[in-house]
């Protein structure tokens, strides 16, 4: 079968006749003109496609906006054909009018190539003239006279004194002007789409379209987005005290969060610090092992991690990440970390042998428990990690579990160290810690590591501290979380959850498709077959997003894994139906370089 793959962003030209958006394509197997792209005409793409759209529309025209639909199907065992229409919304001396243009490439069984593409005008423009359901809705909501262009509502710009500005952007337009989004390569990316409400496993974009949120909004949201219950407490807290410094004074909310985090953490966690993110929490953790022995006047600065860790993205916490494209730029700035495999039964021997012969100089070891989750839900078993944290503990080396992502119920337990029997001595919480409603991180600690900071000489103080730390509103929103999360009826969805995706992942799990399905409680990964190493970049993990998002589903793959990481409120039927499309998409999509 013929691999190909088009994607189209099309052109946003601005009132000086300036480029912001450029028109980006993807080819595998072999590369083909682009109908109409002014390549005969010496022009390179952008100019191209900006000549033919004026030639077509007879005039000098303003593009203002411009979105896109995509369809795929199969034709036959040996051909594949991709059709995607691109829209744009353009301004001239008449009012409003709309162009598009379709593209349809398809592959033949003696690989010729069919080419169809044209412009058409608004006032044109029927039913008829498209042949997808995409399209169809498209057209129809622009010739009814009661509706607006679909995904882009007029909106009012605001200047920052807060007035009016001559002239109407989209969200996504205002996004665009302003904007610099997180991993995001912001040339070649497709635009953001605007999601205006929550509701439960739902989100909903501007036209009211929903999404199943089953990757939890990079993983923090646990109980539902829009949640009463944690609103409630929020608005409560913010009614009598929004923040105060934390240096030199405290609070109610902070006492009472670190008191009940603490009593069902591991017995041996007796300090809690307070930071933002999961980043600064790790932080945190690594100043306090490598200030635990400078306190003591021991040089202990070496650190050990797993290969492919991801622990955040600030300096010390990329340190501790497995080398890659994320630290590239950055890697002769890092901190030297002695990097080892995950432990198993055929190497746990020589991990420990490692370990005690770095001993000396080894200040901590830090690991993700059970599951990797950047470098693609790798997930290894507690056996071998009791046993390394066992031997770290013989040999003196502080241990650091990172929970930031595990912790709160995604393992089925409420902390991934709750499978082990061994204790760390640092652990590390943010993501699910306030429900997913607003940023906060926090570090804790045993009275040991605690105690090598107390002294007469100020010099041994943890200097470190954020504006925001243990703001008040943020533990109000982490205590309502916990009150939920230690509810029955969280539990039972837990096990729900687990259950569904263990009956899943049995059922699929010798699909010719995949290389490896893994389960670890509320955490489903299927790795996509590519015949190539695992790979954030595979060229599938567009090919996967953009099918799960046409079909109402946010699942971000890591590469050629996808991953369900729900929030624990999904019902079964939001469950299946999401399981339903990752079948479908077995079939219909193909693997691509």
């Amino acid at each position: 079968m013929y691999q190909f793959n088009v994607r189209v962003y099309g052109l946003l030209i601005n009132e000086h006749n300036e480029v912001l958006l450029s028109d980006e394509q993807e080819y595998s197997q072999r590369f083909i003109k682009f109908p109409g792209g002014g390549l005969e005409y010496g022009e390179g793409l952008i100019d191209g496609l900006k000549r033919e759209f004026m030639e077509e529309c007879n005039a000098e025209v303003e593009i203002i906006s411009h979105f896109y639909t995509t369809d795929f199907f199969v034709k036959s065992a040996f051909n594949d054909s991709q059709v995607l229409s691109v829209y744009y919304l353009v301004r001239n001396i008449s009012p409003l009018n709309l162009s598009f243009k379709t593209i349809r490439y398809d592959f033949d069984e003696q690989s010729d190539i069919m080419q169809a593409f044209r412009w058409k005008k608004i006032s044109e423009l029927t039913e008829d003239d498209v042949t997808f359901p995409t399209d169809k809705h498209v057209v129809k909501m622009l010739i009814s006279p009661t509706q607006t262009l679909p995904g882009r509502e007029r909106l009012k710009k605001v200047s920052p004194a807060g007035g009016d500005l001559e002239g109407a952007d989209t969200l996504t337009e205002r996004d665009l002007k302003v904007i610099w989004h997180p991993y995001t390569q912001m040339q070649t990316a497709l635009p953001p789409i605007p999601i205006v409400k929550g509701d439960g496993a739902f989100l909903f974009d501007e036209d009211g379209k929903q999404y199943i949120d089953a990757v939890s909004s990079w993983w923090v949201n646990i109980h539902g987005h829009a949640n009463k219950y944690i609103a409630q407490k929020v608005a409560e807290q913010l009614l009598e005290l929004e923040h105060v410094i934390f240096a030199g004074f405290t609070h109610k909310p902070a006492i009472e969060l670190a008191e009940r985090l603490l009593a069902i953490l591991p017995n041996n966690q007796a300090k809690v610090f307070y930071s933002d993110n999961g980043s600064t929490a790790v932080e945190v953790g690594i100043k306090m092992c490598l200030q635990y022995w400078h306190n003591q006047g021991k040089q202990r600065t070496k650190i050990l991690a797993f290969k492919n860790a991801y622990h955040g993205d600030t300096f010390g916490a990329m340190a501790v990440s497995g080398r890659s494209a994320f630290t590239a730029a950055f890697d002769s700035l890092l901190f030297e970390v002695e990097f080892i495999d995950l432990p198993n039964k055929d190497n746990i021997t020589n991990l420990q042998s490692l370990i005690t012969n770095h001993s000396d100089e080894l200040a901590c070891f830090i690991f993700e428990p059970l599951v990797q989750g950047s470098a693609g839900m790798v997930m290894y078993e507690a056996e071998y990690l009791n046993q390394l944290i066992a031997h770290c503990k013989a040999e003196g080396v502080l241990t650091i579990a990172d929970e930031v992502f595990t912790g709160f119920g995604r393992t089925g337990k409420p902390f991934a160290m709750d499978h082990i029997t061994g204790q760390p001595d640092i652990m590390c919480f943010s993501k699910g810690l306030t429900g997913g409603t607003m940023a906060m991180g926090l570090t804790t600690c045993t009275q040991d590591i605690y105690n090598a900071f107390l002294s007469e000489d100020k010099m041994k103080t943890l200097f470190h501290g954020h504006s925001y730390t243990a703001n008040p509103v943020s533990c109000a929103a982490a205590l309502a979380s916990m009150d939920l999360f230690l509810s029955p009826e969280t539990a039972a969805n837990i096990q729900r959850v687990s259950e569904a995706h263990q009956s899943f992942a049995a059922k699929i799990k010798h699909h010719p498709k995949l290389k490896t399905v893994r389960q670890t409680g509320t955490i489903l990964a299927m790795e996509w077959e590519t015949g190539e190493n695992t790979s954030y970049f595979s060229g599938l993990r567009d090919k996967l997003y953009s099918y799960f998002l046409n079909a109402g589903i946010i699942l971000r793959p890591l590469g050629n894994v996808i991953y369900i990481l729900p929030p624990y409120c999904i019902t079964d039927a939001q469950l299946n139906y999401i399981y339903n499309k990752i079948e479908e998409a077995l079939e219909n999509v193909e693997k691509s370089a």
